[in-house]
C-alpha cells in the first residue's frame, strides 16, 4: 500500500495541474481506496475524473456521472 506523496496516477501527473490539485487528487485517491474500498485502478481513475471535472468542466457520460456521484457520497450514506 502506498501512502502520502508516493502515490502517482498511472501515466504520471498532468503537467497543467497545480500542487494544490495534485494534493487534492492524492487525498481523493486514498479516500476512495482506503475508506470506500475501491480498487487501486478505480480509485485512481475516479480521483482524476473529479479533478478534471472541477478544473476543465468536463461532462462525462451518464454512467460515469452516476459513478462519480456514488463515489462522492459520504461514507455513512454509501453503506445505507
Amino acid at each position: 500500500m502506498m501512502y502520502g506523496s508516493s502515490w502517482m496516477p498511472v501515466g504520471g501527473w498532468n503537467r497543467s495541474w497545480t500542487e494544490k490539485e495534485k494534493i487534492q487528487c492524492s487525498r481523493l485517491y486514498f479516500f476512495f481506496h482506503d475508506k470506500k474500498q475501491y480498487s487501486e485502478k478505480a480509485a485512481s481513475m475516479i480521483a482524476q475524473m473529479v479533478i478534471y471535472k472541477e478544473k476543465c468542466h468536463v461532462h462525462y457520460s451518464e454512467e460515469q456521472e452516476q459513478e462519480l456521484k456514488k463515489a462522492l457520497q459520504p461514507i455513512h450514506l454509501a453503506k445505507a
